[in-house]
């Protein structure tokens, strides 16, 4: 009985994960969804991809959001939807930090800002790299089995 209680104890923190990450992916890609060329022009504006490739990602990022959320949520194929939600999160903090280099002042166009404006800045990379870190931690992060002595 005591050995069912602290099993249920460390599934608690996989399941917020799951439903934080969730709709946190949901909420992050509904925007993105229902404007499309907006934010095709805000890939543009990161300056990485030439014009002409900005669509693409523009169309399938913020699917691959809503498919992560989604499955997070119903707890469907978990690995590969935990390491591409993770893939999703590490590559919009690169995005912004690379943005943030070279001197660029905009909106990162991420759908969600916990803290702050949205704005490209040091705030924003804080915020994803700490979400990176959490995510990692609570949905792929599995902690070494102790020999108890």
């Amino acid at each position: 009985m005591h050995k069912d209680i602290a099993v249920r104890l460390k599934r608690w923190p996989e399941l917020l994960g799951r439903l934080f990450f969730g709709f946190y992916f949901i909420f992050a890609a509904y925007p993105k969804i229902m404007h499309p060329a907006e934010f095709a022009t805000v890939i543009r504006r990161y300056q990485i991809l030439p014009d002409s490739l900005s669509n693409l990602p523009a169309i399938i990022l913020p699917w691959l959001e809503l498919f992560v959320g989604l499955f997070l949520l119903a707890g469907i194929m978990k690995v590969a939807t935990r390491v591409w939600g993770l893939f999703l999160l590490v590559l919009f903090t690169l995005m912004v930090t690379l943005a943030f280099m070279r001197g660029f002042d905009m909106d990162c166009g991420c759908g969600v800002a916990l803290f702050g404006d949205g704005r490209i800045g040091w705030s924003k990379i804080l915020e994803n790299t700490g979400l990176s870190l959490i995510y990692y931690f609570l949905l792929l992060h599995k902690p070494l089995k102790t020999k108890s002595l």
